[in-house]
């Protein structure tokens, strides 16, 4: 058995897009997102739209989930 960190590892590394939800006008909204990682330390990079409904959003509170698609 993988230990955890080596899963995480495999399914961020492997997948290609992920859900991003976010918080429009109170209500949660999600969409499709591009990501890469950054290992060393831990950074999970982002690709949003300037276009993208979700740019306000996140732009007015930051915080956000993140699922990546296996």
């Amino acid at each position: 058995m993988n230990a955890p960190h080596q899963n995480l590892r495999s399914l961020l590394d492997d997948g290609l897009v992920a859900s991003l939800a976010v918080l429009e006008d109170g209500a949660p909204a999600v969409s499709l997102v591009a990501y890469t990682v950054q290992w060393s330390p831990l950074r999970v990079h982002l690709f949003v739209s300037e276009l993208s409904s979700h740019t306000p959003a996140l732009r007015a509170a930051p915080l956000c989930s993140l699922m990546v698609h296996a």
